[in-house]
């Protein structure tokens, strides 16, 4: 398919419908069984396509319809070797200590994969446009889970992930895929050295035959950057070196 010179896309999530809602707060009750919730998320990602297609992106996505919680909570159902934790709170304003928590228990691994190509065969089904695929990167999927006794660090957490998220995109691409996002927010923890994930990066998308995005990378490196607002020349000299270096360092980065 043609693309115009400056095409248009969605970062990958999209606003829920607050029927969407209503009947994930159901399903949580035990009210709906498991084909309800498939059929309900079904309708949620046609609304989210139609509604793209109606503003004339030409590249859309799911719109993130079937990652029920943070965007990140769907994906740990489908690793093994972990062990649920409790919240550590639940009243309140929403938090990071009441979203879900695990420890890694054993070697994590996905034995059927992280869900994506089921999702990206629906979404494929539903539209004739070309369809962007958010993933979370490897350090940002490690936020909510605890070494344990089986790795030292998160760090060593998100390298035990690499391999598994290379695995999905290289099957999203066999598949069809084209573009693909890569949510890494969570890299603004490390504002002591903010182009610590290009070599992680470089390993997640090794031998994936796409145009590859970076979901707020650079916001991540204005905070690194003593408080500066905008990439521009008034950028400190700090923030210039890390971006020309995520720039050298990072390959087969290409926007989609």
């Amino acid at each position: 398919m043609d693309l115009p010179l400056l095409p248009t896309s969605v970062i990958g999530s999209y606003a829920w419908p607050a029927w969407l809602h209503v009947a994930l707060w159901a399903a949580q009750r035990g009210e709906l069984g498991p084909e309800d919730m498939r059929e309900t998320q079904d309708d949620a990602v046609d609304m989210a396509l139609r509604d793209q297609e109606d503003a004339g992106v030409d590249i859309v996505s799911d719109g993130e319809m079937r990652r029920a919680g943070f965007f990140t909570a769907a994906f740990y159902g489908f690793l093994t070797g972990l062990r649920e934790l409790p919240p550590q709170r639940r009243i309140g304003v929403a938090g990071h200590d009441q979203r879900e928590s695990y420890e890694a228990v054993e070697p994590i691994t996905a034995p059927n994969g992280l869900g994506l190509l089921a999702e990206f065969d629906y979404v494929k089904q539903r539209t004739t446009r070309l369809i962007k695929m958010p993933c979370p990167g490897p350090f940002t999927l490690a936020g909510q889970i605890k070494p344990g006794a089986v790795y030292k660090t998160r760090w060593d957490v998100a390298e035990a992930l690499v391999p598994i998220i290379n695995t999905e995109l290289r099957a999203l691409v066999a598949a069809g895929c084209t573009f693909i996002q890569i949510d890494e927010p969570s890299i603004a923890v490390r504002p002591d050295n903010p182009c610590a994930f290009v070599e992680p990066f470089n390993a997640t998308v090794a031998g994936v035959d796409a145009k590859i995005g970076l979901h707020l990378i650079f916001r991540q490196l204005r905070r690194a950057s003593h408080g500066k607002a905008h990439l521009s020349p008034a950028l400190s000299t700090h923030s210039r070196r890390a971006r020309r270096s995520v720039c050298a360092g990072i390959r087969q980065l290409r926007t989609g």
